[in-house]
């Protein structure tokens, strides 16, 4: 059905493990906060390349690093789930903060791998009457590898003393320029963080059904993490009316600054002014 493609690389961005904040100039001319999420082991330098993207569409952006994330896997191992949800908590009051000043009083939440079951869990966990859309990217809800996927709902389960005695591992080696920019992630997974993945992922799943808001979901069909399934099954969990799934054939799992983050963009900036109703 697709056919691999292959690419030119294009220029690297600047990395950056710190989190960051894009306001408008102007608060009377912004469609409203954004709120970016990264993936699991990376930086918010994975999200900044959209996150320009949407502060020159007149958006206001906050990137938050996560807990955990930005110095080596080792802080990673050490870091509770409770912290990323502490995380998205502190996001959102950022968010509120931005708001108030703010011309328009919408709310965009995008995450990517784990930041888009943060964004999710934010959706499902909080009433936020200004939350207007979600887009999440690359969802892990479903792996792949049905064994795989077994093993880390099985070890979702497992208590804290045993999860953080777990080891580390190394990702697999990828294609040269398989990305359009620089990656400024770990070289390794942590087991008890994805553990702890897992167990976030198993909160959002039992609160799905009450999403009612507009959802985007994007996807690469040949993403190696993912099964082709897994943002079908989100859209059909939730009970908003409006729920698109994009496809971007090798694309890869970090979609924002994969080969196709372009067009990826411009669906993403697209579903921001449906959902807030202006279109």
């Amino acid at each position: 059905m697709f056919e691999p493609v292959h690419y030119a690389p294009l220029p690297s961005i600047i990395d950056s493990s710190e989190g960051f904040l894009l306001p408008q100039k102007h608060a009377q001319l912004t469609k409203g906060v954004v709120i970016l999420f990264h993936g699991i082991t990376a930086t918010p330098s994975e999200m900044r390349v959209l996150a320009e993207f949407l502060h020159a569409r007149n958006y206001s952006l906050i990137v938050p690093r996560l807990s955990g994330h930005g110095k080596d896997v080792s802080q990673l191992k050490q870091t509770h789930y409770s912290l990323w949800l502490s995380d998205v908590e502190r996001a959102l009051l950022e968010a509120y903060k931005l708001l108030e000043t703010s011309s328009s009083k919408n709310l965009y939440v995008i995450g990517l791998s784990l930041g888009s079951l943060l964004a999710l869990y934010l959706a499902t966990h909080f009433s936020v009457q200004q939350l207007k859309g979600v887009c999440a990217i690359s969802t892990p809800y479903k792996l792949e590898s049905p064994v795989k996927d077994c093993l880390l709902h099985a070890v979702s389960y497992m208590p804290d003393m045993f999860l953080q005695v777990l080891g580390v591992i190394k990702k697999s080696r990828r294609p040269q320029n398989y990305l359009a920019y620089h990656h400024n992630a770990f070289p390794e997974h942590s087991l008890t963080a994805l553990g702890y993945l897992g167990k976030i992922r198993r909160m959002v799943s039992s609160k799905l059904g009450s999403l009612s808001c507009p959802i985007l979901l994007l996807q690469d069909p040949f993403d190696h993490h993912l099964s082709l399934f897994s943002s079908q099954i989100i859209a059909q969990s939730v009970s908003s009316e409006v729920a698109r799934i994009h496809f971007f054939p090798h694309g890869q799992h970090e979609l924002p600054i994969g080969h196709s983050h372009a067009v990826a963009f411009e669906v993403i900036c697209e579903f921001l002014e449906i959902a807030s109703g202006n279109r």
